[in-house]
Protein backbone atom coordinates (compact mmCIF):
# COMPACT_ATOMS: atom_id res chain seq x y z
CA UNK A 1 0.00 0.00 0.00
CA UNK A 2 1.15 3.24 -0.85
CA UNK A 3 0.77 6.13 1.78
CA UNK A 4 0.00 9.98 1.50
CA UNK A 5 -0.73 12.46 4.22
CA UNK A 6 -3.71 15.15 4.35
CA UNK A 7 -3.13 18.27 6.49
CA UNK A 8 -6.38 19.86 6.58
CA UNK A 9 -7.60 23.81 7.11
CA UNK A 10 -8.08 23.45 11.03
CA UNK A 11 -4.06 21.90 10.55
CA UNK A 12 -4.89 17.97 11.37
CA UNK A 13 -2.64 15.89 9.93
CA UNK A 14 -3.22 11.82 8.76
CA UNK A 15 -1.64 9.24 7.02
CA UNK A 16 -3.91 7.49 4.51
CA UNK A 17 -3.34 4.59 2.29
CA UNK A 18 -4.09 3.96 -1.64
CA UNK A 19 -3.51 1.31 -3.77
CA UNK A 20 -0.58 2.43 -6.96
CA UNK A 21 -3.36 3.25 -9.72
CA UNK A 22 -6.26 3.80 -7.70
CA UNK A 23 -5.72 7.02 -5.97
CA UNK A 24 -8.51 9.59 -7.90
CA UNK A 25 -11.19 8.84 -5.65
CA UNK A 26 -8.81 9.28 -2.33
CA UNK A 27 -7.45 12.72 -4.30
CA UNK A 28 -10.38 13.89 -5.29
CA UNK A 29 -13.02 13.20 -1.62
CA UNK A 30 -10.19 14.38 0.08
CA UNK A 31 -10.39 18.06 -1.72
CA UNK A 32 -13.77 18.20 -1.97
CA UNK A 33 -14.05 17.97 -5.84
CA UNK A 34 -12.03 18.74 -8.93
CA UNK A 35 -8.12 18.33 -8.01
CA UNK A 36 -5.34 20.28 -9.13
CA UNK A 37 -1.78 19.40 -8.60
CA UNK A 38 0.90 21.67 -7.62
CA UNK A 39 4.73 20.63 -7.00
CA UNK A 40 6.95 21.13 -4.30
CA UNK A 41 10.17 20.34 -5.89
CA UNK A 42 12.09 21.73 -2.78
CA UNK A 43 10.53 18.87 -0.98
CA UNK A 44 11.56 15.94 -3.04
CA UNK A 45 9.10 16.65 -6.01
CA UNK A 46 6.20 15.93 -3.65
CA UNK A 47 2.81 16.47 -5.60
CA UNK A 48 0.39 19.08 -3.27
CA UNK A 49 -3.40 17.84 -4.65
CA UNK A 50 -5.37 21.04 -4.03
CA UNK A 51 -9.10 21.89 -4.44
CA UNK A 52 -9.06 23.22 -8.73
CA UNK A 53 -12.01 25.85 -7.77
CA UNK A 54 -11.23 26.30 -4.12
CA UNK A 55 -10.65 29.91 -4.28
CA UNK A 56 -13.73 30.37 -6.54
CA UNK A 57 -15.90 28.79 -3.67
CA UNK A 58 -14.15 30.42 -1.35
CA UNK A 59 -12.36 27.31 0.92
CA UNK A 60 -10.69 28.47 3.83
CA UNK A 61 -6.91 29.19 3.59
CA UNK A 62 -4.65 26.37 4.76
CA UNK A 63 -1.51 27.63 6.74
CA UNK A 64 0.13 24.87 6.72
CA UNK A 65 -0.13 24.04 3.15
CA UNK A 66 0.58 28.02 2.43
CA UNK A 67 3.90 27.71 4.46
CA UNK A 68 4.83 24.82 2.60
CA UNK A 69 4.28 26.71 -0.58
CA UNK A 70 5.38 29.80 0.57
CA UNK A 71 9.00 27.73 1.56
CA UNK A 72 9.59 27.49 -2.85
CA UNK A 73 8.07 30.67 -3.65
CA UNK A 74 7.91 33.67 -0.81
CA UNK A 75 5.19 35.77 -0.98
CA UNK A 76 3.72 34.41 -4.26
CA UNK A 77 0.14 32.80 -3.19
CA UNK A 78 -1.82 30.92 -0.63
CA UNK A 79 -3.10 27.41 -0.89
CA UNK A 80 -7.11 26.64 0.35
CA UNK A 81 -9.20 23.82 1.31
CA UNK A 82 -7.97 20.22 3.01
CA UNK A 83 -4.75 19.01 0.58
CA UNK A 84 -3.35 15.88 0.25
CA UNK A 85 0.75 15.26 -0.11
CA UNK A 86 1.54 12.10 -2.36
CA UNK A 87 4.44 11.98 -5.43
CA UNK A 88 4.86 10.15 -8.74
CA UNK A 89 6.54 7.62 -10.57
CA UNK A 90 8.90 8.21 -13.55
CA UNK A 91 5.51 7.35 -15.61
CA UNK A 92 3.58 10.17 -13.93
CA UNK A 93 1.99 7.54 -11.67
CA UNK A 94 0.79 8.82 -8.36
CA UNK A 95 2.73 7.51 -5.66
CA UNK A 96 3.17 7.13 -2.22
CA UNK A 97 5.46 9.19 0.00
CA UNK A 98 8.33 7.49 1.07
CA UNK A 99 8.37 7.10 5.65
CA UNK A 100 11.34 9.90 5.90
CA UNK A 101 8.82 12.12 3.78
CA UNK A 102 5.39 11.44 5.36
CA UNK A 103 7.82 11.87 8.81
CA UNK A 104 8.55 15.35 7.35
CA UNK A 105 5.08 16.35 6.87
CA UNK A 106 3.49 14.66 9.97
CA UNK A 107 5.75 17.11 12.03
CA UNK A 108 6.08 20.24 9.99
CA UNK A 109 4.84 22.89 12.33
CA UNK A 110 5.44 26.27 10.02
CA UNK A 111 1.97 27.79 9.39
CA UNK A 112 1.37 30.57 7.62
CA UNK A 113 -1.95 32.94 6.86
CA UNK A 114 -1.55 35.58 4.36
CA UNK A 115 -3.79 37.94 5.54
CA UNK A 116 -5.19 39.86 2.39
CA UNK A 117 -4.64 37.02 0.43
CA UNK A 118 -1.97 38.97 -2.04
Amino acid sequence: MEKAVIITTQGEKSIVEFEKGNSYNLLSDTVGGLIQCVTLTDKGNVDMWLNEEGKVIGLPQNPIATALWDDLYPDTDFMVGDIILTQSDDEGETIGLTDEQVQFFMSYTRNLTLLGHL
